[in-house]
């Protein structure tokens, strides 16, 4: 079993930096006290956001920057971003990913697709869609459902070089797990996420690159 690219020490803050966080929202402190929480809290996330990602990822380059409550990591290489948050209703992290380029979906190999199912092995699992209702569905089956139902709204022709995302894998653990293996879980699922998306990226540009050789 791999370790946490996270270290014991930036687990503990992260442990303390959202509880500080999640007091501060049902207390009435004072306006400063507020906001040194809440960036105290956005920045130890962003810490642990980039550390996921690095690990995953050495070779790409990161754009970070926040939205609401969430943190957002943005590849370099792959032009697509991933969301780590706090559910501060349900007491859950997050971290989510969109899937790129899925036009690509029905060429993904049985690789993909243990991939998406592997992901179930480090958090719970969920497929968000705007388009399709996918309660009580298999998350291949979620997946496919949405992407048929967003082919049906663009051209049959679309070009290779389109970004068009599928809807959003959600991955989540309940704060009361213990952040030591919420880090580590954490850590293989960003890898998987990672891959997902690259596998489609690269379909995406071997495609499009041998169109513009053939040309």
């Amino acid at each position: 079993m791999r370790t946490s690219p996270i270290s014991q020490a930036l687990s503990d803050r992260l442990t303390a930096s959202i509880g500080a966080w999640l007091t501060s929202l049902g207390q009435q402190e004072d306006d400063e006290q507020d906001v040194a929480a809440f960036q105290s809290y956005l920045g130890v996330l962003r810490e642990c956001l980039e550390t996921l990602a690095t690990n995953a990822a050495p070779r790409d380059k990161w754009e970070s920057f926040w939205s609401g409550c969430s943190v957002i990591l943005r590849s370099t290489k792959l032009s697509h971003d991933f969301t780590l948050e706090v559910d501060d209703l349900r007491g859950n992290l997050c971290l989510s990913s969109s899937l790129a380029y899925s036009q690509h979906l029905p060429k993904m190999t049985d690789e993909f697709w243990r991939e998406v199912l592997g992901l179930g092995e480090h958090a719970d699992v969920a497929f968000v869609s705007d388009r399709a209702n996918n309660e009580g569905k298999s998350i291949v089956w979620a997946i496919m459902r949405d992407h048929l139902e967003l082919a049906t709204t663009v051209a049959e022709d679309l070009s290779d070089e389109h970004f068009l995302a599928a809807g959003t894998l959600q991955l989540t653990w309940p704060l009361g797990k213990g952040m030591s293996g919420i880090c580590q879980a954490a850590a293989g699922a960003f890898r998987r996420l990672y891959r997902l998306n690259y596998m489609l990226y690269r379909h995406q540009y071997i495609t499009s690159h041998s169109k513009k050789k053939g040309q």
